[in-house]
């Protein structure tokens, strides 16, 4: 099941130099948080029983002089418990170091407001955007060193040359921002795209939950009784659905117990007739 779209996006002429702007600053990031990564790799690699000539090994003490041995949130989480109160709050200490081995997505993460201050033009581009950066080198970098279910392991992650850095992601994206035809970027403005097809939100969130999204018939399942199968007709204006097995509940939550068994497998055709009706046509 596809889970991700295209839709072609028509930015003015500022909205694309904005865009352009982004994607270069972005690269410029990916590269070097890729190279903070792939130098303390090489430089800390080494087997348990004999080492290696390739390797320069560095003193231990030199390992970790530019990494803080904590973290401290500085405001309280998203995440709230089943009290209704943060899971992590302001204050809390978070180790950047575990086990001898560094937390590089939360050390890179709580890094970016030192890039902003060095770099005052990363402050334009929206914080999520920011921070996917530090999650595709995690995730390329952690496909490299950690094997898969099979034991294949990914190619080491490359640089990414002029015009080989072509996206960026907002993470947190809602239904919200999209209207009319217009998706509204946070630091860019509104957007116009080509919804050349229904954005699939529905199928998307069904497939996070592990759900199936089915897509049904909805003839008669308005006049026929979800308990014995009966064709009760109604008129629009009845909300009350009574059949003579004993069922009394109302109109939508009957229709809805049957569009259930329709989904199931349930064919109504073979059950009831189809029914003529003569639509007045169009004008």
């Amino acid at each position: 099941m596809k889970l991700t779209y295209r839709y072609k996006l028509r930015p003015t002429k500022e909205q694309n130099a904005t865009m352009i702007e982004w994607l270069n600053l972005c690269r410029r990031q990916y590269n070097y948080r890729l190279g903070q990564r792939l130098r303390w790799w090489s430089e800390t690699r080494t087997p348990i029983n004999s080492c290696p000539l390739n390797v320069s090994v560095v003193p231990v003490e030199k390992i970790y002089q530019d990494i803080r041995e904590f973290r401290v949130q500085v405001r309280d989480g998203r995440k709230l418990g089943k009290d209704g109160l943060p899971i992590t709050k302001k204050g809390d200490k978070h180790p950047n170091i575990v086990g001898g081995y560094v937390q590089w997505s939360t050390v890179q993460l709580g890094d970016l407001k030192n890039t902003k201050k060095l770099f005052p033009e990363y402050k334009k581009i929206h914080s999520q955007v920011l921070q996917d950066v530090i999650n595709r080198v995690e995730t390329g970098f952690s496909n490299f060193i950690n094997p898969d279910k099979n034991g294949n392991r990914a190619g080491k992650p490359k640089f990414k040359g002029l015009h080989y850095y072509k996206s960026f992601t907002y993470s947190q994206l809602k239904n919200k921002h999209i209207s009319d035809n217009q998706v509204d970027l946070s630091g860019i403005g509104k957007v116009d795209f080509v919804q050349h097809r229904p954005i699939p939100v529905l199928e998307w969130v069904a497939s996070k939950l592990g759900k199936r999204v089915i897509k049904i018939d909805p003839w008669r399942t308005s006049q026929i009784c979800c308990s014995c199968l009966n064709l009760v007709p109604k008129s629009l204006s009845d909300r009350w659905h009574s059949c003579p097995c004993g069922i009394e509940i109302n109109r939508d939550e009957n229709s809805a117990r049957l569009q259930k068994s329709v989904g199931l497998g349930l064919d109504l055709r073979k059950i009831a007739p189809p029914r003529e009706r003569s639509l007045p046509r169009t004008p």
